[in-house]
């Protein structure tokens, strides 16, 4: 057997070996995916309070209707003391306020008079006429036995005395203090209570009774108290053996993690309650759709649990709740459903924090159809998904086994070798055989050393090996190639090397199937050098090409030619007409790479939204815009005009021509790795997108080539064009 052959079996193997591998790990990672299918749409309980208070309808009508229509679930706060006074309108003050009264001893019940006198000028004074509330307020103290106490009860009167210290006040602003000279000298500040106000004393029956009347679940949201948390997530477990754990989910409030203090001992004790009572815990995304809020007390908690305790929730963000009759072209909340399709199809988002429309003049919207229609036409898009409305799902707890992460990097590594054999010319097999073993040694070696790491860069390895390889496929083999060029091949051109592509966006997806990845609980990183390094090589790629060419016109060896040609191309005088065209190549790469990922301040216009939208709602999955508007039908149109007379005659014009088509196409293989470096999206979704941007991107390429060939003939017929025909532009 020759070396050809030997080559040719040997990349025959990996590819055969490659393709089952990674189709083995998407089917598994597929079914993952689908076994998470089940999305919970929850509204706070404060919502439904705003929102009836601006519409004819009550808090309890309008949970129902909303609960009829797909809302799930809906979360309270936990009462702070200071919350819960104020709401039900109960007084309390600071004892030296009332000792300042001259009266006060002839205004309270003797025993209460009593403690008074007993106790400090800073201790808190709360009195109220309704039992409930002082059983309450009493009950939620009790969780804490730093805190001293004392009450008073009998008939229609009952209070409560909380000893407190001068650190413990808490102030107002109440005005600025001026000089007889204009200057300002200080502020004047009065008492507005104490540290205890901000103490949680738990949740509110008369909510939960009237929550669970509407026939919704509850999603009860601790508060913790940072001078004593342990005390603090003693109450909240005592509040959820006492009203249950409703939808199952634990969903911290915005301030920190409940029972978060100095010390993590209080992790061990949540991790089995939580896991005694079946809960997840919710990961809420930032605003940029990426990652989750960290707050304080979270990280540990992220680090010791199982993975399958936690899903990720979308907040309607109030630029989001704005787009009700967005554009003036969507009509109701059509729009703001739109964005929460997107997250939950798109993103692995098994929550919605819901929130209401808000009109132009910033009130809310209390058309109760407006609603009704959103979640119908949701709820429809989302059953095409395979998705439905209920408790949100959570994804099981799964990571690669270590052997099968270092088959997978060994293999990327292997087509690294290949790349490097196809641009250079087939290498000594004894170099080959030293780079396999090499490379088998060092995907044990950094699995075994970071594998966290390992994963990453392995993934990292694929999208820039296998894009630059498809593209190089493409230019060496197809638009470099000799002979004439139809449709067909250009056709077959796109399709290979997309298949290339999507080979290693499949190696990207398999080696970071993992639970932490779909929970963005750690991401892939280096998107924009996944993006950027394969146009780099690309560029190199063709300039070896170029180089080798004239190597063999002029007969000199690739190294010599090498060495004359870099030389030449560095004694270049540069024209400040090629200083402003790098400048613009430039500022569109700045475009290009700005425009991927979602932190970038370059937002889509309103039309490239609305086409997105029909899109969408069009297709199982939106394909990329500069995949099959751009990329893919140039990569079709430059292999069938490549064999033109004008470009095969001139040796320059040639790889100008080749770099330039080359280039078009590196940005759409990119593109196609770059979908599958979201591993958040799941993978069919991926899958389909890229499949119906290469079909499109086919259909765009022949039409602009039957195009072209139709206005030259038109033109030919019209005009005599000889010294055109001469160039061989049009043959």
């Amino acid at each position: 057997m020759n070396n050809k052959k030997i080559t040719r079996t040997a990349i025959g193997l990996l590819t055969i070996i490659s393709i089952i591998t990674v189709g083995i790990i998407a089917c598994f990672r597929m079914n993952i995916e689908r076994a998470s299918d089940s999305i919970e749409i929850m509204m706070e309980y404060s919502e439904v309070k705003k929102l009836a208070a601006k519409s004819e309808y009550s808090e309890e009508e309008w949970m129902k209707e909303l609960g009829d229509f797909g809302l799930y679930s809906i979360a309270i706060l936990e009462e702070t003391l200071l919350k819960y006074v104020s709401e039900k309108g109960i007084t309390y003050k600071v004892s030296g306020e009332i000792f300042n009264q001259g009266d006060w001893e002839t205004r309270y019940p003797m025993p209460v008079i009593t403690e008074l006198k007993n106790s400090n000028e800073y201790s808190l004074f709360i009195e109220t006429e309704n039992e409930d509330e002082f059983d309450t307020i009493v009950n939620g103290l009790k969780f804490y036995e730093s805190i001293e106490f004392s009450t008073y009860k009998e008939q229609g009167y009952y209070s409560v005395l909380i000893k407190q210290e001068e650190k413990d006040l808490l102030y107002e602003k109440t005005g600025e203090i001026y000089n007889s000279a204009g200057s300002m000298v200080g502020e004047n500040r009065d008492i507005y209570g104490t540290e205890v106000l901000n103490l949680p004393i738990g949740f509110d029956k008369e909510k939960i009774e009237l929550i669970e009347k509407a026939g919704l679940e509850l999603v009860l949201r601790p508060v913790n108290y940072e001078k004593d948390p342990i005390s603090s997530w003693n109450l909240y477990a005592s509040e959820i053996e006492k009203y249950g754990t409703g939808s199952g989910l634990l969903f911290f409030d915005g301030e920190g993690v409940v029972g978060s203090g100095e010390d993590d001992k209080y992790i061990n004790e949540i991790e089995s309650f939580i896991k005694k009572q079946n809960m997840k815990i919710v990961l809420l995304e930032t605003i940029e759709q990426r990652e989750y809020f960290m707050t304080d007390g979270l990280k540990p908690i992220i680090d010791k649990f199982s993975k399958d305790s936690f899903l990720r929730a979308f907040n309607i963000w109030d630029f989001i709740a704005n787009r009700y009759k967005y554009n003036s072209f969507y009509e109701g909340g059509e729009e703001i459903g739109n964005s929460i399709f997107r997250a939950v199809t798109e993103r692995n988002i098994k929550a919605i924090y819901f929130r209401p429309f808000v009109q132009a003049n910033e009130d809310y919207v209390t058309n109760m159809d407006d609603y009704k229609d959103m979640f119908s036409e949701l709820e429809s898009r989302l059953e095409g998904h395979g998705y439905k409305f209920g408790p949100a799902s959570a994804f099981e707890d799964f990571s690669l086994p270590f052997a099968v992460k270092v088959l997978l990097t060994l293999e990327v590594a292997l087509f690294g070798l290949l790349l490097l054999n196809v641009v250079l010319g087939v290498l000594n097999y004894k170099f080959n055989l030293f780079m396999i073993l090499l490379s088998g040694l060092g995907s044990i070696a950094v699995h075994y050393i970071m594998p966290s790491m390992a994963v990453k860069l392995s993934a990292l390895a694929a999208a820039i090996v296998f894009s630059t390889l498809s593209v190089v496929v493409y230019t060496k083999y197809y638009l470099l190639a000799e002979g004439e060029k139809g449709i067909k091949k250009g056709a077959l051109a796109l399709l290979t090397s997309s298949l290339v592509s999507v080979l290693g966006a499949l190696y990207v997806a398999t080696i970071m199937t993992d639970t932490r990845y779909f929970l963005e609980l750690d991401l892939f990183t280096g998107v924009k050098v996944s993006l950027l390094v394969p146009i780099m090589l690309t560029i190199f790629a063709v300039f070896i090409f170029y180089v080798k060419e004239l190597a063999r016109n002029s007969n000199k060896s690739v190294v010599k030619e090498l060495f004359d040609t870099s030389k030449r191309f560095l004694d270049m005088n540069v024209k400040i007409k090629y200083g402003i065209l790098l400048v613009v190549i430039a500022a569109i790469g700045y475009i290009y790479l700005a425009r991927t990922g979602n932190e970038s301040n370059l937002e889509p216009i309103r039309l490239e939204i609305m086409l997105r939208n029909f899109l969408e709602k069009s297709l199982l999955a939106r394909p990329r815009t500069k995949e099959f508007l751009i990329a893919f039908p140039a990569m079709v149109v430059g292999v069938y005009y490549a064999s033109a007379k004008f470009i095969k005659k001139d040796l320059i014009i040639k790889y100008i021509y080749a770099a330039g088509f080359a280039l078009l196409a590196a940005i759409g293989q990119t593109s196609i790795t770059n979908t599958f470096s979201h591993i958040r999206t799941p993978l069919y979704m991926s899958l389909a997108r890229t499949g119906y941007s290469i079909a499109f991107g086919l259909v765009i390429g022949i039409l602009v080539i039957l195009v072209i060939n139709l206005i030259n003939r038109i033109i030919k017929k019209i005009m005599n064009f000889e010294k055109i025909k001469k160039l061989g532009l049009f043959e």
